[in-house]
């Protein structure tokens, strides 16, 4: 197989540029939720997934982006070189890439997930009080990742 056909999975954390409560239109000053933001940016990412056939998990909390991202190498490498000039996050860092086998995500242009009891425990087990993906050895990386595609 060509090395850019190969099927990868890369896994990135980056943080939210945006406040719980944003300015988001400043010619009408309407204030919009965090959740509406994020609903939409899943919105379009779900739409240009289906293009570039991409699919993956996106998980928001504690101000946090944690993303996997499935599909061939090629297609997920133009994706996070967009995704680094992305003005909704900073920071990005890449905390896995690897080929993989068989996509843990088929079906799902953008699965999006919060907070939940498996995710809680996760958490608790590495004795985290809150989300931070910076923190993450590949270990963890790997296990939210199983999490997330069983929520």
């Amino acid at each position: 197989m060509n090395e850019s056909n190969q099927i990868i999975r890369l896994v990135y954390a980056s943080i939210a540029t945006f406040k719980p409560y944003s300015k988001m239109n400043s010619k009408d000053d309407s204030m919009v939720k965090a959740n509406e933001y994020i609903a939409n940016i899943i919105e379009i990412s779900r739409n240009e997934n289906v293009k570039n056939q991409i699919v993956g998990v996106l998980f928001y909390g504690n101000g946090y982006f944690f993303q996997c991202l499935e599909g061939t190498q090629s297609s997920v490498e133009k994706l996070y070189a967009k995704l680094l000039k992305d003005s909704r996050h900073t920071d990005l860092k890449i905390l896995t890439t690897h080929a993989i086998d068989k996509q843990g995500f088929s079906g799902w242009e953008l699965k999006f997930a919060t907070i939940n009891p498996e995710i809680r425990s996760f958490l608790k087990n590495h004795d985290m009080a809150s989300f931070n993906p910076y923190q993450f050895d590949p270990t963890m990386t790997d296990t939210l990742v199983e999490i997330l595609q069983n929520v």
